[in-house]
């Protein structure tokens, strides 16, 4: 059995499930994933996707014992009981290393009979990465609306700001109305679908190209599970663009592209 609890947000999250069903796939194991809602992402998986087949989803509203960071706090007790269970388990730091040493993950799904990974990226080759990942049908309708006035022209911005400092301080809005001039220059009928977690962004695409903006009616958020589900169809509604300009070091952007395996333009202020 492998199990696998994804962390941090929607991205990170899909990115970490793909990885695990990738090797359960190549090994022949069950998966099982745990889908913890925090305040990171206060949502349930079966209020955003459908079921995805041979696939077990446990949803939580904690992380179990068993699965905590053992310390001097908790007695040591999640590595007690996992050693009495017989559960490999693999912190999220420890399968990010394990990555980057481009270690065998196969060997160790092979070696032990319950085996635990935790991760907030992709750590396993993919091959048709986020295929699997199908919205509900409240969102997928949504972004049947979002998009029903995207054209052959239409290009995606994503605007990440919040708590996101890495992506505030190399990919400041100039870049992005640089590029949106840009592409208007070279092609007058293009149009923009703008997704941000900002407001104070949306107003501004707005008031600066006006009708060529598109954006999602809903007003941005985090913390709700319709924020969350918003969220997912901002995601979703960026990959039905013809490229995107996204945002340095959010996974958010990238993932777009990968659905419909479009173009990603990553604007970086450090690289101009």
């Amino acid at each position: 059995m492998i199990t696998i609890i994804p962390t941090s947000g929607i991205s990170n999250r899909m990115r970490a499930i793909d990885s695990a069903i990738s090797i359960a796939n190549n090994t022949g194991h069950a998966l099982q994933v745990i889908w913890i809602r925090d305040k990171k992402l206060n949502c349930k998986y079966s209020d955003l996707f459908l079921p995805i087949e041979n696939v077990e989803i446990v949803e939580k509203s904690f992380t179990p014992l068993k699965f905590l960071r053992a310390s001097v706090l908790n007695f040591y007790l999640p590595s007690i009981i996992r050693f009495l269970l017989g559960i490999r388990f693999y912190s999220k730091a420890k399968v990010h290393q394990l990555r980057d040493d481009k270690y065998d993950f196969e060997q160790i799904t092979d070696s032990y009979s319950n085996v635990v990974f935790v991760s907030n990226l992709r750590f396993y080759p993919v091959q048709q990465p986020n295929a699997l990942f199908k919205p509900i049908d409240q969102i997928r309708r949504r972004v049947e609306h979002i998009t029903k006035s995207f054209t052959d022209h239409t290009v995606g911005i994503h605007v990440r700001r919040t708590d996101h400092k890495k992506a505030i301080e190399s990919s400041p809005l100039a870049l992005f109305f640089e590029a949106i001039e840009n592409e208007i220059e070279n092609e007058n009928k293009s149009t923009f679908y703008v997704a941000s977690d900002s407001s104070e962004v949306r107003d501004a695409m707005k008031d600066s190209f006006g009708s060529k903006i598109i954006l999602n009616p809903q007003e941005p958020g985090r913390s709700t599970k319709e924020d969350i589900q918003h969220g997912l169809a901002e995601l979703f509604s960026l990959s039905k663009t013809q490229k995107v300009y996204g945002s340095y070091g959010s996974s958010f952007s990238q993932t777009a592209c990968e659905i419909s395996s479009i173009p990603l333009i990553m604007l970086n202020q450090e690289k101009k």
